[in-house]
This record gives C-alpha cells, sequence and structure tokens, in this order.
C-alpha cells in the first residue's frame, strides 16, 4: 500500500471514529439528561414550545398548539399567539399582559402562571400577550394592537432582560422591531417587514445537539453564537425610559392604566454580591423621574428566597410558587391604585 493511500484510509478510519464517538456521547448526553435531569426535551432534536410565527411588526409570535416543555410543562396557545389558562375568556378579561418569557410563563404549565393565579385565586381575567424573548418594545407595540380590539388596563411584565433587548435590532437570529433617535432627538420606530425566517438561534442545530450545547455553555462562547444585533445610539435606559414614557402618555390619552412589573429574576434575588443591581436600579430611577407606575418584586422573593422560586436554583425562569407570590402582590397593587 502507498503513503497516498495509508493517508487516506487512516482519514476516512478516523471520521468514522470520530462519527461513531460523536454518536455514542450524543446518546449518552440525551440518557443522562433525561433521567437524571428529568430533561423531558431530551428525546427530541427540537424544542416545539418555542415554535414561532413570523409578524412583519413584531418579528414573531407563538405558534398555535397544545405544547410540552422540557419540564414536561404544558402550554396552551390560542390561534391569536395569547397563552390560555382554566377560566380564559377574551371578552370578559379587564386586564392585559405584555412582556417576556416571565410573564408569558416560561418552564411552567398553564395553571402555574400568573394570569391562572390572578384569575383562580383573585378573580382578575388577563389576556396573556407575553412573548418569551420579547422586548419591552415588542411588548408594547403587541399591546397597541390588542388593545384597537378591546380597551384594556396593562400590565407590563418584565425581567432585567426585557428592558436590556431595546437596543436590539436582531434576537436570536431573528429581526425585530426596534427604536432608532433620529436627527431631532426623537425616537423613530424600525420594523423589521420579515414574512418569513428559516430558524431562530434556540432551533439550530447549536441547540439540537445536548453534547454540543453543554460544551458550548461550559466554554462561555455562547453568547458570541446567538446572532444579536445591537442599535449603540443612545444609552438603553435612556431609551427604555423614553419608549415607556410615551406609551404612558398614550394610555393616559385614551382613559386606560399602564403599569410595569418589574420581576426580579434568579440573578438578582440569589446572587452573592449583587452586582447586575446597578443598571436595574438605574432603570427604576429613571421610571419615578417619568412618572411611570411599577411593582418592583425584589422585596417579596428576597422574603422568600430560603424556598426554590426558579425552575434552577440560580438562573431559569420563576416556578409555580413565585408567581403565587408575585400574583397576590400583583393584585395588592393593582387594588391601592
Amino acid at each position: 500500500m502507498t503513503k497516498k493511500k495509508k493517508i487516506y484510509y487512516s482519514i476516512i478510519i478516523f471520521s468514522f471514529l470520530f462519527i461513531l464517538s460523536f454518536i455514542f456521547f450524543e446518546i449518552s448526553s440525551r440518557v443522562f439528561a433525561f433521567y437524571v435531569n428529568k430533561n423531558y426535551c431530551a428525546k427530541f432534536l427540537t424544542v416545539k414550545k418555542y415554535n414561532s410565527l413570523p409578524d412583519k411588526i413584531l418579528g414573531y409570535k407563538p405558534k398555535e398548539g397544545k405544547k410540552v416543555g422540557c419540564e414536561r410543562e404544558n402550554y396552551t396557545i390560542n390561534s391569536d399567539g395569547i397563552r390560555e389558562y382554566k377560566g380564559y375568556i377574551f371578552e370578559k378579561s379587564n386586564f392585559l399582559i405584555v412582556g417576556d418569557s416571565f410573564g408569558f410563563g416560561d418552564e411552567v404549565s398553564d395553571d402555574e402562571t400568573l394570569s391562572f393565579f390572578l384569575f383562580n385565586n383573585h378573580n382578575i381575567r388577563t389576556v396573556n400577550a407575553a412573548v418569551y424573548g420579547y422586548g419591552l418594545d415588542q411588548s408594547l407595540l403587541r399591546a397597541k394592537r390588542i388593545i384597537k380590539k378591546k380597551k384594556m388596563d396593562v400590565l407590563l411584565i418584565i425581567a432585567p432582560g426585557g428592558w436590556l433587548r431595546t437596543n436590539l435590532s436582531v434576537r436570536n437570529g431573528i429581526k425585530k422591531p426596534y427604536y432608532k433617535k433620529n436627527s431631532k432627538d426623537k425616537l423613530d420606530l424600525i420594523l423589521p417587514n420579515q414574512k418569513e425566517f428559516k430558524k431562530s438561534f434556540i432551533t439550530h442545530a447549536l441547540e439540537k445537539s445536548k453534547l454540543i450545547k453543554h460544551l458550548v455553555m461550559k466554554s462561555g462562547i455562547r453568547k458570541y453564537l446567538s446572532q444579536d444585533v445591537y442599535i449603540e445610539d443612545m444609552d438603553i435606559v435612556e431609551k427604555s425610559c423614553l419608549i415607556l414614557k410615551n406609551f404612558n402618555n398614550d394610555a393616559k390619552l385614551n382613559n386606560y392604566k399602564f403599569h410595569l412589573i418589574f420581576y426580579r429574576d434568579a440573578g438578582e434575588v440569589y446572587a452573592n454580591p449583587r452586582g447586575n443591581f446597578k443598571e436595574s436600579n438605574r432603570f427604576l430611577n429613571c421610571l419615578k423621574k417619568k412618572g411611570i407606575n411599577f411593582l418592583d418584586t425584589y422585596k417579596i422573593l428576597d422574603k422568600h428566597k430560603d424556598s426554590k422560586l426558579y425552575v434552577k436554583k440560580l438562573y431559569g425562569h420563576p416556578n409555580g410558587k413565585a408567581n403565587l407570590l408575585v400574583s397576590k402582590q400583583i393584585y395588592n397593587y393593582i387594588n391601592n391604585k
């Protein structure tokens, strides 16, 4: 056998062994994730709860259907992309929830969301139009769309990440609406006008492989692969406050109430030292100066932090217990206004 052929066969054998090893470790990772970490999604190549439809104004919205998530939680999404719960009736609802995954109820079932607890425990019917991954700009645009159908008071429920997405024009590979400062120091709305998208970051091959995802997460390079595009035209707190002030003025003109619910994440409740408090406090101080009503959930969550309040102890989304606590706080807040 010639030297050239030896190299050729060596490459083939190495490639075969590499592929075989990858398949073995991928299957092992999925078995471990399913049986040890109780990750239901390890059975599948996609995370179906994130299936979305393109939207020319909002970028995307949830796709209709009954879905099961990685914690075996259930999601009921209607044809309007609204998260339903037992007792939901659009026509009888008097509050509209918009916001990000914390308002949507990511990683909890329909009967563990804020909407369910507000109705079941406090007889407050809400339309849950919050969406995973939304920024406050997308959330408020969705609120305006729904309010045209039925006027309701608006609860914007966002985690720290919700307002930090204000300076993004692309999120997880999907174009989103954003505001950009013009020459007159006013904000112009830039719409994505995207009729379709092939895939988002959270559904591509990197996320489908448990082995690759684990290695990427551990190496810390995930943030460089997220396909986010930033707009650096003005301070993010200043821009967020200006957007909220404009919406608040619109609410006053059209006789509906607007409230912001700042749902603290696990990083701010459990982190020590709490370094990420600085930006959140700057944001909340800006809201005070602009006269925007808000509820800060930090005290109630900090009071009960000895209990497990998030799906993952130090990260992830609020669990049913946290939503139960916050729903009562929202109820008291609403009735004191």
